[in-house]
């Protein structure tokens, strides 16, 4: 394989697992897991502990353990006397900080969001640290790559060039169109979804051409009905495939008769297991009764419920999806969650519209 490789996955499809358990190049290897989220991290935790693959060493951390471990930290003393500081109080996640001119805030909290950007200002001691890494670990693998944006996607390019002649590997598994839900910064990764409309050209736009490409192997969801598969490859253009033995599918069947009345909504409501809205305050007074069950589209991710689940629709997505309107025409935020929402269940998807 290439020095790079990515994996272009889609939701449900055992990213994680395929990572820790079943990717054969890593037998025998120093590797070093990264991801963005705590609860990603945990996951893939608990898959290594399974795993089939013999590591000389594995390690697990996520974006910000791997920026200050790796590179900030064994470099402390250098750092401080650019930034002209005495020491480091802690982390800040104050999301105006690039509104300032510095990197730490008035109490020396570094901002950890423009981390990676402090890293690069002494182009040598960035150039260090990631040949520093290749003496420690033959493989990075990153799992949600589509996570990683603004500066931060500069900074694990700017590795990725610099480790070139190193025999540091790296392989990143991540589906594109859960971006915009989570990152490591306060930019999006797109703004809008025409930017990803063809997966390879956009992963290559940011990460260069000199990279391999998988788009096939975790093509098919683990997770969703054929069903479900069918309705996000008809409205959301999104190709995902599914396994025939899962037969859920998304209802009604007749996308012109979504339930509205609060009938039908209280009935749905009280046999899914769980119910997805854009925000909380998308349930309505009629419906507090079951707040227990929500939760919000963009928290979800992540997630898999095996019983039905209810995705209660946007105003913008149930008109265009009566009116039959290209979905890929909302705001890209909304697209993305939304194609999350979908995913989250084992089983059949009920949409709502609370009007």
């Amino acid at each position: 394989m290439k020095k790079v490789k990515f994996y272009l996955a889609k939701a449900g499809s055992g990213k994680s697992y395929f990572a820790t358990n079943l990717n054969k190049e890593l037998e025998n290897k120093h590797v070093l897991f990264v991801t963005y989220t705590n609860m990603n991290m945990q996951v893939l935790i608990k898959y290594l502990r399974k795993s089939p693959l013999n590591f000389k060493s594995k390690k697990v951390e996520n974006w910000n353990e791997f920026l200050t471990n790796n590179f900030l930290m064994p470099y402390r003393k250098n750092y401080l006397k650019i930034l002209k500081i005495d020491n480091f109080s802690g982390i800040s996640w104050e999301r105006s900080a690039w509104k300032s001119m510095s990197y730490v805030d008035n109490e020396n909290n570094l901002f950890g969001y423009k981390c990676s950007k402090l890293l690069e200002l002494d182009r040598a001691l960035f150039t260090q640290a990631c040949k520093r890494l290749s003496r420690f670990y033959d493989y990075i693998v990153i799992d949600e790559f589509q996570d990683i944006t603004g500066y931060d996607i500069n900074f694990l390019s700017d590795l990725m060039s610099i480790t070139k002649q190193e025999f540091l590997k790296f392989i990143l598994f991540g589906d594109v169109y859960q971006s915009n839900v989570q990152g490591t910064n306060t930019t999006m990764l797109i703004e809008g979804i025409k930017d990803i409309a063809d997966e390879k050209r956009f992963v290559q736009d940011k990460y260069g051409k000199d990279i391999e490409i998988d788009r096939k192997t975790l093509e098919k969801s683990r997770r969703i009905g054929i069903g479900v598969s069918k309705f996000i490859n008809q409205y959301l253009h999104i190709e995902i495939g599914a396994y025939d033995k899962n037969k859920a599918r998304v209802f009604p069947g007749n996308i012109n008769q979504i339930p509205v009345t609060k009938n039908q909504i209280q009935g749905i409501f009280q046999k899914v297991d769980r119910i997805l809205v854009y925000n909380k305050k998308s349930l309505k007074a009629p419906y507090k009764e079951f707040k227990d069950k929500c939760i919000n589209w963009g928290y979800s991710k992540g997630e898999t419920y095996e019983g039905p689940i209810a995705v209660v629709l946007t105003k913008g997505i149930y008109e265009k999806l009566n009116a039959k309107q290209d979905l890929r025409k909302i705001s890209v935020c909304t697209f993305t969650k939304f194609y999350v929402a979908l995913t989250r269940s084992r089983s059949s998807v009920y949409l709502v519209y609370l009007k």
